[in-house]
């Protein structure tokens, strides 16, 4: 059995391996078991919290799982998406710095196309990728950073409140109908009830 710091040192060059010269995509993992821990740790909250009655049990833990859902779905989208577009505005050369442009001007190649892809063109060209992996990690970082933000602090609400405006709404309509329903329900029973004690009506 390896030893806890051999562990450790086998994680750590894991990590760097898969992430080194990606730490947009990262954040967008880190982020989605983020959201994951959080929303099990959440259900399991609620599962073994015994001042919850059972019945509301079952109403919360499908809603807290659904929620969780939500937050991973959108965090990911979101966040993965924009990590992807600076991606390409590197890989095209649309974004870019001077170094990398002084680079591929003695190159002949075009920048700004959007077939263009730098990073596969020069892939061999080490001198070039010092340059380029730096600078498209940096970017792919600050655009998942950004798309971070935006989720969870601004789209992910709106969406989980305008849901959750929906579910009351139609909670509260389903109320009104079983209140109707029960007052019919008496206000028959009363009228049998009625009807029988005057002889009009025989059961």
């Amino acid at each position: 059995m390896k030893n806890p710091s051999t562990l450790w040192n086998s994680l750590k060059n894991t990590v760097y391996e898969k992430y080194g010269q990606e730490s947009g995509k990262m954040i967008v993992h880190a982020g989605v078991v983020t959201w994951i821990t959080a929303s099990l740790s959440q259900v399991a909250a609620i599962m073994i919290n015994d001042k919850i009655p059972s019945d509301q049990k079952k109403f919360l833990i499908p809603q807290e799982i659904a929620d969780g859902a939500l937050n991973v779905l959108t965090f990911y989208l979101i966040t993965n998406s924009l990590k992807n577009i600076s991606g390409k505005l590197v890989s095209t050369g649309k974004w870019s710095t001077k170094a990398i442009r002084d680079f591929v001007a003695t190159k002949s190649i075009k920048m700004g196309d959007m077939s263009t892809n730098l990073g596969k063109t020069f892939k061999e060209d080490k001198q070039f990728h010092d340059v380029y992996d730096q600078f498209k990690g940096g970017m792919d970082m600050i655009a998942a950073s950004v798309g971070s933000v935006v989720s969870c602090n601004a789209i992910t609400p709106i969406i989980r409140n305008h849901i959750g405006a929906n579910q009351q709404k139609n909670s509260i309509a389903q109320e009104k109908i079983q209140k109707k329903a029960t007052l019919n329900a008496h206000l028959i029973s009363g009228m049998d009830s009625y009807l029988v004690n005057r002889g009009l009506l025989k059961i």
